[in-house]
């Protein structure tokens, strides 16, 4: 007799959370102008510029008035997320840009 073998077969269509493309986790977006938490959906993949267009979308704050600093570092628009090694229940800071003048 054969041995048997423990092996789920999972449908990818139906099972999508262990596909390789889809690892959404939760941050935190703190805003410093009200010390208010707002949480966002993220993946690794992300580009700080995807992000940062949420935040409008969410919060209002135009895109050319946001600076983000994770860990001490200001986060470039070109960058990925994972690139900074944000991962599950990062916080991420958002202060505005100042405009000289």
């Amino acid at each position: 007799m054969a041995p048997t073998q423990n092996k789920v077969n999972r449908n990818p269509v139906q099972d999508s959370r262990d596909s390789p493309t889809c690892h959404t986790f939760q941050i935190f977006v703190k805003n410093f102008a009200n010390s208010k938490d707002y949480p966002f959906d993220v993946e690794r993949e992300y580009r700080v510029e995807k992000l940062m267009d949420e935040i409008f979308e969410r919060l209002g704050v135009p895109t050319d008035q946001q600076k983000l600093t994770y860990a001490g570092k200001n986060l470039e628009r070109g960058m990925t997320l994972g690139h900074y090694h944000i991962k599950e229940h990062s916080t991420v800071l958002l202060t505005a840009r100042l405009r000289g003048g």
